[in-house]
């Protein structure tokens, strides 16, 4: 059975504290859009349709790719797997 992609991160064993912040960092920011994604369609739609909150919305999302990056450069670094995701 494969894992959803959140519950991998348990599978990350490291003793780097930048990794551990990462995946901390990555588990919040995930459980923001799962707030925000679980509100009935109406208010959903209501709350992208201030610009403002679309702003912050798509700000959070940027912040999360580059959190998932950050882990994933630094587990590849750390591994020496860099190689591997590039080849």
């Amino acid at each position: 059975m494969q894992l959803p992609p959140i519950d991998r991160l348990d599978k990350i064993e490291s003793s780097n504290d930048k990794i551990d912040e990462y995946i901390k960092e990555i588990r919040f920011k995930y459980n923001w859009f799962l707030t925000l994604t679980d509100l009935p369609e109406t208010d959903l739609t209501s709350f992208f349709m201030k610009k403002n909150n679309r702003i912050n919305a798509f700000g959070k999302a940027r912040d999360f790719g580059d959190t998932v990056y950050n882990l994933v450069k630094e587990v590849a670094d750390e591994n020496n797997y860099l190689r591997y995701l590039l080849v």
